[in-house]
């Protein structure tokens, strides 16, 4: 075997292969051992070594017992100082320990003291005499600690300082850290890792990273990213060109919006090797925020150097310490934290992918620093569509089923590629089993999530009453890109409905908010949440508000100055954005004045005329499959439609759902019930909307 290169500080002469099987740290902790208590007791400020001392700690010594008595205590340091005179020559550091050393220090760098601080800091974690002494240590102020450590490893103080620096590898990169008093520790994991024995290098830095899965969409499959993903893959790639540090990329939205498959395909797309931080230890339990933040740390020191690679780091959530009342009370310690914090995100040499569900709990202080932060959300039908094309490509499923499919707004990338998985283990030849087994896992995938609302199933614009030309109106937003518009009009309409087909017909994704969303209970809570939806609203996304007249009320009539603070923060983002925002109320007439002249446009949505009245029942009494079939029924059909001038795409709907659970099974009793549609739309919640056609 290749004799180990690992020492502590020089001190301790090569180890030669050859292990002593049942303790081959034994000579090593005694030496130790007997050192330190040998500094302890030397010192101006010298311990009582009879506390210290217990009966494991006097079998390792050789310290008979009987010394509880007065004179104990000079008796146990005439003790040690004649084990010091006995010492024999420095044992060579033996086991998975001095390979690991090795390892570490050849792919880090580390000098002989760094690799012999690691190798105390590792006994003094998993032995438990050593760790005996040491807890007696916590309050070993930071000169008194480089002083012991210079001593056990019979090397200069300065070289000890620079070792355990903040500046030094060895904190840099987490594998020590200093307590609040100066206490030198290591992570339970890490003294773990270097303990145990691992067939390679590989090995042992494979419990730290491993190389991502491949990515199974490409750039492209991103569509309603495509303002974003140009420059944002031309700073990742430039970033690592040019070995820029602190580059550091935030992304988040709900579980399964495609954020981890955005990054392995930029990656893919750039032909860089993509790492990810470990989540798990080797026995899949999972790994704390401190451990994981430490693997990050170290991978960041250990591949820095092999050029085109990327970091990323899923699941930041619990990994950064959010501020909180009582963090002062944590002291230096949570400064000391967050500096080091602070740090490796403005001096990380490779550039890094950092993914989350939600960003609220992360402290402003961190979130500053990410070069680049980019939510996603729900992508649009036409982006849904090649996803799920892309994955059921060799996939016996008809086109026509991905075409259906897509139109549900609570699709999810994530759902797709879990569903697939299942279905590439169990499919048949028949597309229509498929396609049920297919359905069953996106139902199942979606349970329990908050429901989006989708553009309605059998959606037509010729239904809908507007005092503008919706259809021109659409494709002007799509040629300039921005806009500013108000849609007021009687619950029923459409309003919701249009902005759904918008954001499907723009391809682009769509930001819903209501009066629930954005009012809070405390003064300036409101001006906060709004800030921070126009924050974190892309310019390439649609920003509707729904109920605006809730937040958006006349100042002059406002009894609190707080009614009024909302108002003025709501302009001032309104004139800023420079994407789509649409707002949306049934009371035009509450809203303050000088928020109608920010709008581009105003446009009205009216309950149907005769033509659309018609068109529409004539398509729902279809869907029921009870159509008039004799010229009688449809002059009586028109007779009815003429008197209901009232009736809006919502109360059709509502008719439709009702059908569902209670069918009609005749042409009359649809009538009678058609009848009964009073056509006074402000009787019907807003909820019932366009959306209720099915």
């Amino acid at each position: 075997m290749k004799l180990s290169k690992a020492s502590i500080g020089g001190l301790v002469k090569p180890w030669n292969g050859k292990t002593q099987k049942d303790a081959p740290y034994q000579e090593l902790i005694t030496f130790l051992g007997v050192r330190t208590l040998y500094y302890l007791q030397h010192q101006e400020e010298r311990t009582d070594l009879l506390i210290m001392l217990d009966e494991e700690t006097g079998n390792l010594l050789q310290i008979p017992g009987g010394y509880g008595s007065e004179n104990g205590t000079k008796k146990i340091a005439r003790l040690v100082d004649q084990k010091m005179r006995e010492l024999p020559e420095a044992p060579a550091i033996q086991g998975p320990l001095a390979l690991n050393l090795e390892w570490l220090g050849e792919r880090l760098k580390l000098n002989d003291t760094e690799k012999g601080i690691l190798a105390l800091a590792a006994l003094i974690q998993k032995d438990s005499i050593l760790n005996s002494f040491y807890s007696y240590l916590d309050d070993l102020r930071l000169p008194r600690l480089e002083n012991l450590l210079a001593f056990l490893l019979s090397k200069p103080r300065t070289l000890i300082h620079e070792a355990i620096g903040p500046k030094g590898m060895l904190q840099q990169s987490r594998l020590i850290t200093l307590g609040e008093d100066y206490a030198l520790q290591m992570r339970e994991p890490m003294a773990n890792l270097l303990l145990k024995r691992y067939p390679n290098p590989n090995e042992l830095f494979g419990q730290f990273y491993g190389k991502s899965q491949p990515a199974t969409l490409q750039l492209k499959d991103f569509g309603h990213l495509k303002s974003e993903l140009p420059l944002l893959r031309k700073l990742v790639k430039r970033a690592v060109q040019t070995e820029r540090q602190g580059i550091n990329i935030l992304l988040y939205g709900a579980p399964g919006t495609g954020k981890t498959e955005l990054a392995r395909a930029l990656a893919a797309d750039l032909g860089f090797c993509l790492y990810d931080v470990k989540i798990m230890d080797e026995e899949d339990n999972p790994l704390s925020g401190p451990d994981r933040f430490g693997a990050y740390a170290l991978m960041q020191k250990t591949i820095a150097r092999q050029g085109n690679t990327l970091i990323i780091f899923d699941e930041v959530e619990d990994v950064f310490p959010s501020p909180s009342f009582w963090s002062f009370l944590e002291g230096k310690r949570q400064t000391q934290h967050k500096a080091w914090t602070n740090r490796l995100l403005e001096e990380n040499p490779v550039p890094s992918i950092w993914i989350a569900n939600a960003i609220d709990g992360i402290d402003p202080a961190y979130r500053r620093r990410f070069t680049w932060e980019m939510e996603m959300g729900t992508p649009p039908k036409p982006v849904r569509q090649r996803i799920l094309a892309h994955h059921l490509d060799k996939l016996p499923v008809s086109e026509e089923w991905i075409a259906q499919t897509a139109k549900d707004g609570n699709l999810l990338p994530g759902h797709v590629e879990r569903a697939v998985k299942v279905l590439q283990l169990v499919q048949t030849k028949n597309p229509k089993e498929n396609e049920k087994i297919l359905e069953q896992m996106l139902r199942n995938g979606r349970n329990g999530g908050k429901a989006k609302e989708g553009l309605p199933e059998g959606y037509d614009l010729s239904y809908v009453n507007a005092d503008q030309d919706l259809h021109s109106l659409a494709e002007g937003i799509q040629k300039h890109g921005e806009a500013r518009l108000l849609f007021y009009g009687a619950p029923g309409t459409g309003k919701t409905a249009f902005v759904q087909y918008l954001s499907e017909h723009l391809e682009k994704p769509l930001r819903s908010y209501t009066a629930s969303d954005l009012l809070g209970p405390f003064v300036g809570q409101t001006e906060d949440n709004i800030a921070r939806l126009f924050e974190e609203a892309s310019d390439e996304s649609i920003v509707f508000l729904d109920e605006a007249d809730s937040f958006l009320q006349i100042r002059a009539q406002a009894d609190r100055h707080w009614e009024i603070t909302q108002v003025n923060e709501l302009l001032q983002r309104m004139e800023r954005f420079q994407g789509i925002l649409i707002c949306a109320t049934n009371r035009k007439e509450g809203m303050d004045p000088a928020v109608m002249r920010r709008f581009d446009l105003q446009v009205e949505f009216l309950p149907m005329n005769y033509q659309q009245r018609l068109d529409i029942i004539h398509s729902a009494l279809e869907r029921m499959g009870l159509q008039p079939k004799t010229k009688e029924e449809e002059t009586f059909l028109q007779k009815v439609v003429l008197t209901k001038e009232g009736i809006t795409p919502g109360e059709v709907g509502k008719l439709l759902r009702h059908n569902r659970f209670h069918p009609c099974q005749t042409f009359e009793e649809a009538m009678t019930r058609i009848e009964n549609i009073t056509g006074q739309i402000h009787q019907f919640s807003k909820n019932f909307g366009f959306s209720g056609i099915r």
